[in-house]
């Protein structure tokens, strides 16, 4: 539990993350713990302490083979309700579809409450497709006060995530206008 004066959490600094499959990338806190999952869904686990194991951020892209086909967008819905109902007391707080121009060809967002072993933890999670793939985007707190505490820093994180590798030297000559005048 934090006391109620507890100043906010502060970025010292952020380091561009790139994944080696150049799938995946996103800004974050460079003195968050860091560790990667290479197996057959490349992903990304971020701590801000290591002693809290269920405050985290985590960022995951799984290969669908293939674009989503028409009418296959209900039957990921179905699945993903249907994932968290079996989840230990869980309670779906809130629950929204993103929209076309949010990000990528299709996302669901939601918030809820679960217990992960002895502690009743906060979870959002952003889910989208990008051509075939699909990446989830999930923070949690080990609880509310945690998640709440840790929040402001877990979605600058979640809204920097990018279904490319980014260069900021190719960034830079990208806002060279046409007639060779820099735009920023």
């Amino acid at each position: 539990m934090l006391p109620d004066d507890c100043p906010r959490p502060r970025f010292r600094s952020v380091s561009l993350y790139n994944d080696a499959l150049g799938k995946l990338s996103f800004w974050r806190p460079t003195e968050w713990h860091l560790e990667e999952d290479s197996g057959p869904a490349p992903a990304v686990t971020l701590w801000p302490r290591p002693d809290d194991p269920l405050t985290m951020i985590r960022v995951e892209v799984r290969d669908l083979l293939q674009p989503l086909a028409d009418g296959e967008e209900q039957v990921l819905l179905d699945g993903i309700r249907e994932g968290l109902v079996s989840l230990d007391d869980c309670q779906v707080l809130t629950w929204r579809q993103l929209e076309e121009d949010e990000i990528g060809d299709w996302g669901v967002e939601y918030l809820c409450r679960l217990r992960l072993d002895d502690s009743l933890c906060e979870r959002q999670a952003r889910m989208f497709i990008c051509g075939q793939d699909f990446y989830t985007v999930t923070f949690q707190g080990s609880s509310h006060t945690q998640f709440e505490y840790w929040k402001g820093m877990f979605e600058f994180v979640m809204l920097t995530v990018a279904a490319v590798n980014f260069s900021v030297p190719d960034w830079f000559v990208d806002q060279t206008a046409a007639d060779g005048e820099t735009i920023v």
